[in-house]
């Protein structure tokens, strides 16, 4: 079928609930339903096949028109039965059995995401890449939520720091005034520990000695004494912080990079993406055909 139209090249109609406009279907297990083409850009498919196969400079437009609760994308992945949206609505809801949004970045310096709030003074990369990896990197703080004692539920915060450090933390005895403090070795395989990046280790006492002091410090561990050769046998808790060493990564091509931490202290941040903000025009309105159209 070919049809050509000054305002449609083709147009469906149909007054019913469970009608369709317009219904496309290929019946080849690799085979696409739908294609279409805007911007005077030829038209491009998955060569598994899909329901339907948009291109343009901007390869698909949806809008959820309803101002209190519409949602402009719904999209259900692995064969879900269960489809949500948000009571207000949204630019986009996914719903999966495995995982709802996936993102990812093809160039080497870049993020597999990006989310920002509408006056631009707030945002964050996610996945982000530039000589060292990001899980976020954004404005604002850290946050997790927990209940509190009234039946709510309040914000805690993350302290922040302006190096990439690790810590830990343990519970250890001076006997005869001395102890030995063992570095976990997983912890110990993920720091470095050096004349420019060394170990720091902080100690509380929890009894009553001459005091002590750290000696002996490595990668492997540390040396906790009492001062003037005491002989004490008192508990005492430990942490320590240390600089996250680099680290080389490769990925499913193959392909290496290095994410550089053990140097970095206030190291530069990127600013907010640039935006574009679209125009939007109403299609012109379709007549519902009177069945005397030829």
């Amino acid at each position: 079928v070919y049809a050509s139209g000054g305002t449609y090249g083709v147009y469906g109609y149909v007054n019913n609930a469970s009608g369709f406009g317009v219904d496309a279907y290929n019946g080849n297990s690799s085979g696409t339903g739908l294609i279409a083409s805007g911007n005077a850009v030829a038209g491009s498919y998955l060569t598994d096949g899909s329901g339907a196969a948009f291109t343009g400079s901007n390869g698909i437009y949806a809008k959820g028109a309803t101002a209190a609760d519409g949602t402009g994308v719904v999209a259900i992945g692995n064969n879900s039965s269960t489809i949500y949206t948000l009571t207000a609505g949204s630019g986009g809801a996914f719903t999966a059995y495995e995982c709802g949004v996936y993102g990812v970045s093809t160039a080497g310096y870049s993020e597999g995401g990006y989310f920002a709030s509408d006056d631009g003074y707030d945002y964050a990369y996610v996945s982000y890449y530039n000589g060292t990896s990001y899980k976020i990197n954004g404005t604002g703080t850290v946050a997790t939520i927990v209940n509190d004692t009234n039946g709510g539920i309040v914000n805690m915060f993350c302290p922040e720091a302006p190096e990439v450090l690790l810590q830990d933390y343990g519970i250890g005895k001076l006997k005869n005034g001395k102890a030995y403090i063992e570095i976990d070795p997983i912890f110990a395989n993920n720091i470095v520990v050096d004349e420019e990046h060394p170990l720091k280790v902080f100690i509380q006492l929890e009894g009553d000695c001459n005091g002590v002091y750290v000696a002996n410090k490595s990668i492997k561990g540390f040396e906790v004494r009492e001062l003037q050769n005491g002989t004490s046998d008192v508990s005492f808790s430990w942490s320590i912080i240390a600089n996250r060493k680099d680290e080389t990564k490769t990925n499913r091509k193959g392909e290496t990079k290095t994410s550089h931490y053990s140097d970095l202290r206030f190291p530069p941040a990127p600013g907010p993406m640039e935006t574009i903000e679209r125009e939007e025009t109403r299609a012109a309105e379709a007549k519902q055909p009177s069945g005397k159209e030829k």
